[in-house]
């Protein structure tokens, strides 16, 4: 976390000189808990603006046009990582690499193990068959939105630690 808050107040740091030129830097942030560091730490140095909604998932967001266009005028994307955010990936191709910030490979950051999160804690009915389609429907659906998660096994909420 110290890692994190260090390459924010560096890029605070190294806004100065544009503020002077009256033009602020145009950063990114794939979701609202790096971008709340992010306009925290720059605070009225920077323009901050988030990729991902609020209301949406970074596991099955598609890029808009407008997302592109802000995408290809940042001087700065903060990302978590390219696993997280892979719908990302492709985009970023055409963006300098040292435009992109991806916070899980900070250097002293240590990822921890993922843990199980959707345990299923009740005993099922194996006579209801609309129940049980449901709950198969469900497991499907989770497994989808987290096979990510396991296969990589690795918690990416930095901003927990």
């Amino acid at each position: 976390m110290n890692r994190i808050v260090l390459s924010l107040a560096i890029i605070a740091a190294l806004s100065a000189p544009v503020i002077q030129a009256e033009e602020k830097l145009k950063i990114l942030s794939t979701i609202k808990p790096i971008h709340s560091l992010v306009s925290a730490v720059t605070g009225d140095l920077a323009e901050s603006a988030q990729i991902i909604p609020n209301n949406a998932s970074p596991h099955h967001y598609s890029l808009k046009p407008s997302d592109l266009r802000n995408i290809g005028s940042a001087d700065l994307i903060f990302q978590i990582d390219p696993n997280l955010e892979s719908f990302l990936q492709k985009s970023l191709r055409s963006i300098a690499a040292d435009k992109v910030i991806s916070l899980s490979g900070s250097t002293g950051l240590t990822l921890l193990a993922a843990s199980e999160s959707h345990t299923r804690t009740e005993p099922q009915a194996d006579n209801n068959e609309e129940h049980k389609a449901s709950d198969s429907d469900h497991a499907e659906r989770s497994d989808k939105d987290h096979s990510q998660d396991k296969n990589e096994a690795l918690d990416y909420h930095l901003w927990l630690n």
